[in-house]
């Protein structure tokens, strides 16, 4: 190490010499110099920029540090390390909230140990792919793929090995990229004087944006100070929404009641809304029906399931909605209706019938219906929520359970040796035991116009 400063003070005196005349007092300690000469060949003005750059960001790091002393304490009373720079960036990000960044940091700090643990359950498969003249730069990435492998490193190798050539290839035959239309715009030394003002004002940011809003502002930094709070509440707000639906969301997938056999339906129901659009895509026949822009069929082929399917549950008010349709005749039992034109989709229309309703109704009403967003609203106003797909079980169970036939046990057995990781991981981890021959409810139950 000694040997290597040396050489490079050595090497590069008369470029020190420069730097020391261009330069404050309060430069860095000399190695660090030494490197940063090294890494740009001597290159004075690039060297002394960096050096420009680190006294900024170490002031910013002092206001901010004096800004946040509360935060930083507390933080470092936790156990974690105030010297880390992410640290004042998120105190800036999130306003102080001391809560959401020993969150962050958390998540960060498990993230780090589940990769070390990782690294070392495939420590051996690491050690031979780097034997074999693997590059192993980014060891989370190739942890990540020897899982999805299930630790086989002649697929790993062979992907990592074509990425290597790709990268190659570009690098020997660069394509010319055309820049940002953002950094074709020279700023004048007005502008970086302006920036200069506002940096001093505390606004931070995108040096265009920053500018553009500056001079909406008839060059006020307090005024622009003021709309990029404005803008940053704004977003933080945005922000939270967007967390709160989903997490709602999230919450209304384990809120689905589950029919895995015939007694499992909800007992005491008296009213049963089918989302009819949203049932077109479970059964295969169906689905290429739709493809095949025979929309009208498909929808006749579900209430003539539903109608088949009530005759023998006695629901007292069972209802298809459609986003839009003219076949409104009742089929059976089954009472067709289309949302359109009172309301644009489906949703608004059974959002609109459950908000009006007693909740006491609403307990014993059951909505078919997969998507998160209505069912996330429905779960409020007490409706119970079955997934399409279990709506079709429960009809096979109903109406044909012959139809119904266990797992082969040698699932794993026809997997063949050209199938990748992915197609192996979804034969094995199979959904439920039972399979439904749905398509072939849809032959027994539905008449076909030809």
């Amino acid at each position: 190490m000694h040997s290597f400063l040396t050489e490079t003070e050595t090497k590069y005196a008369e470029q020190l010499a420069v730097l020391q005349q261009h330069t404050t007092s309060d430069m860095p300690k000399k190695h660090f110099i030494l490197r940063l000469m090294s890494r740009f060949d001597g290159d004075v003005e690039i060297v002394r920029k960096c050096l420009e750059k680190l006294k900024t960001t170490n002031e910013n790091k002092d206001q901010l540090r004096e800004k946040y002393g509360k935060q930083l304490a507390e933080l470092e009373s936790n156990g974690f390390n105030i010297k880390c720079p992410c640290i004042y960036k998120l105190l800036e990000k999130y306003d102080g909230d001391v809560t959401k960044v020993r969150e962050i940091k958390q998540h960060q700090l498990e993230k780090k140990k589940n990769t070390k643990i990782s690294e070392e359950q495939y420590s051996e498969q690491l050690k031979q792919l780097k034997n074999e003249g693997v590059k192993l730069k980014n060891k989370r990435v190739i942890v990540h793929l020897l899982k999805e492998a299930n630790g086989e490193v002649a697929m790993v190798k062979k992907f990592l090995l074509e990425e290597q050539n790709k990268n190659e290839e570009k690098k020997e035959s660069p394509t010319e990229k055309k820049p940002h239309a953002a950094s074709q715009e020279a700023l004048s030394a007005n502008d970086l004087a302006d920036l200069e003002k506002l940096q001093n004002g505390g606004v931070r940011g995108n040096p265009f944006k920053i500018l553009k809003i500056f001079h909406e502002c008839n060059n006020s930094v307090e005024l622009t100070a003021e709309k990029c709070r404005q803008h940053k509440e704004q977003r933080k707000k945005a922000q939270e929404e967007r967390e709160k639906k989903h997490e709602l969301i999230n919450d209304t997938q384990n809120s689905y009641h589950t029919v895995a056999e015939k007694n499992d339906w909800p007992t005491h129901v008296t009213n049963v809304y089918l989302d009819g659009n949203n049932m077109m895509f479970v059964v295969d026949s169906l689905r290429r029906l739709c493809l095949n822009r025979q929309g009208k069929k498909t929808e006749k082929a579900i209430a003539e399931i539903a109608s088949a399917w009530n005759e023998q549950m006695n629901i007292a008010n069972l209802n298809l909605i459609y986003d839009s349709t003219r076949q409104l005749a009742s089929v059976g039992t089954v009472h067709v209706q289309s949302a359109h034109p009172t309301f644009q989709t489906t949703d608004d229309m059974l959002i609109d019938i459950m908000k009006k309703r007693d909740k006491e109704i609403n307990e014993h009403t059951v909505v078919v219906t997969s998507d998160r967003y209505l069912a996330a609203q429905l779960i409020t106003v007490g409706c119970i929520l079955v997934k399409p797909y279990h709506w079709f079980a429960h009809c096979v169970m109903v109406l044909a359970p012959d139809l119904i036939k266990e797992d082969l046990d040698g699932v794993e057995a026809k997997l063949t040796e050209k199938q990748d990781v992915g197609d192996r991981s979804k034969s094995q981890n199979r959904k439920g035991k039972k399979h439904y021959d749905f398509d072939q409810l849809v032959k027994r139950i539905v008449k076909m116009d030809k």
